[in-house]
């Protein structure tokens, strides 16, 4: 079994707490589909490092500086997720790779898609998923030009 990150259980709680408010260790590890001793464990963790409030028995919030973070992370995925999605690769997997690549990526990296992106909206090409291909057939062509 691998071993999840602290991002991967900052980003969980912050979707959990969305929908749920107070998370509790068997959720977080029905989501994370860890053990909820390893949740536990990480709980603690992060908790000492000021990520989340957390209680035995009682659950977890984020504080302030833990959803600043899942929102970073939250945000970053869905950059990634989005540009998956726009050069042709279906959404189920754009999702899945998304979460693989997040952890692994520099903010700097991620940056630069979002402003690749930002440009591609203004100048009026289909946005990621509303198009069969994921692309305009201009974007195509310019594609194709800039790389005779």
């Amino acid at each position: 079994m691998r071993r999840l990150t602290l991002e991967e259980y900052l980003e969980a709680i912050g979707e959990l707490e969305e929908r749920v408010g107070r998370v509790r260790t068997v959720s977080l590890a029905g989501r994370l589909q860890v053990r909820p001793s390893s949740v536990t464990e990480m709980l603690g963790k992060l908790r000492d490092l000021g990520y989340v409030e957390y209680r035995p028995r009682r659950g977890a919030v984020l504080t302030p500086r833990g959803r600043e973070i899942a929102g970073q992370l939250s945000r970053r995925h869905r950059t990634l997720s989005e540009l998956l999605t726009f050069i042709g690769v279906p959404p189920e997997v754009a999702e899945g790779e998304a979460c693989r690549i997040e952890h692994h990526v520099s903010t700097g990296t991620v940056q630069r898609m979002e402003r690749w992106l930002e440009g591609i909206r203004g100048k009026g090409e289909d946005a990621p998923g509303e198009s069969g291909e994921g692309r305009s057939a201009g974007a195509v062509r310019r594609g194709q030009r800039r790389q005779r």
